[in-house]
């Protein structure tokens, strides 16, 4: 999954996440039927932290985050405090503006599956 999610990796966020699917299907085909649903939760907000910290990196410059930002919904004086933040991109993945641009329903109509509703999943 690391090696999936590099940030380095020059490829866009649907192109990523089509990887990502692919190789979760497999996965939870395999480890799916845990009894400790809550094990896929957490991995499920990690992968999608990871997401929103790779999609901050591709942003690169202050202009075009805050332009993404504001783009995606998130509020004018919200997207330039966020923009302008010194923080690395894995702090601000947990940010609520980039938590508002790219919620969970954002990667669901992306076909990223939840590992947590894994019964979902078409195999």
């Amino acid at each position: 999954m690391r090696r999936l999610t590099r940030r380095k990796r020059g490829i866009s966020l649907e192109q990523r996440v089509d990887e990502v699917s692919r190789y979760l299907r497999g996965w939870i085909g395999y480890f799916g039927y845990v009894e400790s649903p809550w094990v896929l939760r957490g991995l499920d907000s990690w992968i999608r932290r990871r997401l929103r910290s790779v999609q901050w990196k591709q942003w690169k410059v202050y202009r075009r985050r805050k332009a993404e930002l504001i783009r995606l919904g998130v509020s004018r004086d919200m997207a330039q405090r966020t923009a302008w933040s010194v923080k690395g991109p894995w702090a601000l993945s947990q940010a609520p503006g980039v938590r508002i641009a790219l919620p969970n329903a954002y990667f669901d109509r992306l076909g990223l599956p939840r590992l947590a509703n894994h019964q979902h999943i078409q195999l």
